[in-house]
């Protein structure tokens, strides 16, 4: 969901079953539909065979609005939409079957020249006959142009060594530093998404040429083990003063679905911010209320006010033996 400079609300989603097709809404301040948009308010397109359409952006400065997806199970899409919902533009896919497979989007941000970030994970190949699950960074200028000047070729892949990346948010600072969250297979133990490794939070920041920035964290990256398991990065944003929030879930019994929505705050060079939780982070577990048995709270999305507290949405669910797999929506804000 996006909200445009005049309060109208951008919402992207898929419709059909199984899912066959995408969804790109816009409703007024009022929550009625925006019939001047697209369709009745909607503009819809067919998603294909194994595609995902899960990045949505929005440029204030034309009311541009961007869609990226992963189509065909092997490259990338971006599309621009005016803002009566009339596609203005459709960058081509930049990867083919030769070097990756599902290379599934997950955010999208603008820098301060307009040119846009793509972000989110795929497999790669890194090495002959080798492939790896690593994040990406796609540059796109502001018409939707591959920028070549990104790391000389338009893209960036993150992962470093043996190490599996996912890359499910990006964030840009005040010297337009290019920021990503997400989680990094790391260690040994069972991990939600990393096998026999364990997922750990993941930042890792990159300079305007796509250059990791050696001064953040362990040379450009920073893993962080929070709660007593597996945890995931969902959302970063850099606040106010030049730091960086991220949200997102944590294990915090390594017994069924018992996670905790996990925030953290680092200081502008990586480190932790140790005035904020308990010693930079904070854990936070919301049963339902009739039901207090294994609570399973997953963070989707945040956002940062303009007073600097921090709004946290997801879920709240209790293990199925005990609760037969109900969920809740879950809204959290913390003080800064």
């Amino acid at each position: 969901m996006k909200i445009q400079s005049d309060g109208k609300i951008l919402v992207l989603g898929m419709g059909g079953y199984p899912p066959s097709y995408v969804l790109l809404l816009r409703y007024n301040t009022d929550g009625t539909r925006d019939v001047t948009f697209g369709s009745n308010g909607l503009v819809q397109f067919d998603r294909g065979t194994y595609d995902d359409w899960p990045a949505l952006g929005y440029r204030p400065s034309d009311g541009m609005i961007l869609v990226g997806g992963e189509t065909g199970a092997t490259t990338i899409q971006l599309t621009g939409y005016t803002s009566s919902g009339s596609a203005s533009f459709g960058a081509p896919g930049i990867f083919d079957d030769s070097v990756t497979y599902y290379p599934i989007p997950s955010d999208l941000a603008l820098d301060s020249s307009g040119n846009i970030l793509l972000v989110g994970s795929g497999e790669f190949m890194v090495g002959p006959a080798t492939v790896a699950q690593t994040g990406y960074i796609v540059r796109y200028d502001s018409m939707g142009h591959l920028d070549v000047t990104l790391a000389g070729q338009g893209y960036v892949l993150t992962s470093v060594g043996a190490t599996a990346d996912h890359i499910s948010s990006v964030a840009l600072d005040s010297s337009g530093n290019i920021l990503l969250g997400g989680y990094s297979c790391v260690g040994s133990g069972t991990g939600d998404a990393c096998g026999s490794n364990i997922d750990h939070f993941l930042l890792t920041e990159y300079d305007s040429t796509g250059s990791l920035v050696t001064t953040f964290g362990t040379s450009g990256r920073v893993v962080s083990a929070l709660g007593i398991g597996a945890s995931q990065v969902s959302g970063i944003a850099v606040d106010s003063n030049q730091k960086i929030v991220a949200v997102g879930t944590a294990n915090v019994s390594g017994i069924g679905e018992n996670h905790a929505f996990a925030v953290a705050r680092y200081n502008s060079d990586g480190s932790v911010d140790s005035t904020f939780g308990a010693n930079g982070s904070t854990l936070a577990a919301f049963p339902l209320t009739q039901y207090v048995y294994y609570p399973g709270s997953v963070a989707n999305a945040m956002a940062i006010q303009d007073d600097g507290k921090i709004v946290v949405v997801g879920s709240a669910a209790c293990d199925w033996q005990y609760c037969s797999n109900r969920k809740q929506f879950a809204l959290a804000r913390y003080l800064p």
